[in-house]
């Protein structure tokens, strides 16, 4: 699994982007975004989702 930390404090023109595109709430002010992923290029066991806890997990919108 690979990670990048996508910084956004203090430029608040990203705090702005990122509220709008994620549909945040006034009272959310994103700090960051860290992205999660597997790598395309290598071969790699997806582990099972079943065992994930969904109600955690937040797609694209709050």
């Amino acid at each position: 699994m690979g990670s990048v930390w996508l910084g956004t404090w203090p430029q608040m023109d990203r705090v702005n982007a990122q509220q709008e595109l994620l549909e945040l709430p006034e009272s959310i002010i994103p700090h960051s975004i860290l992205a999660l992923g597997y790598p395309m290029d290598k071969q790699v066991d997806i582990p099972d989702k079943s065992k994930l806890e969904s109600d955690k997990i937040h797609y694209e919108k709050w």
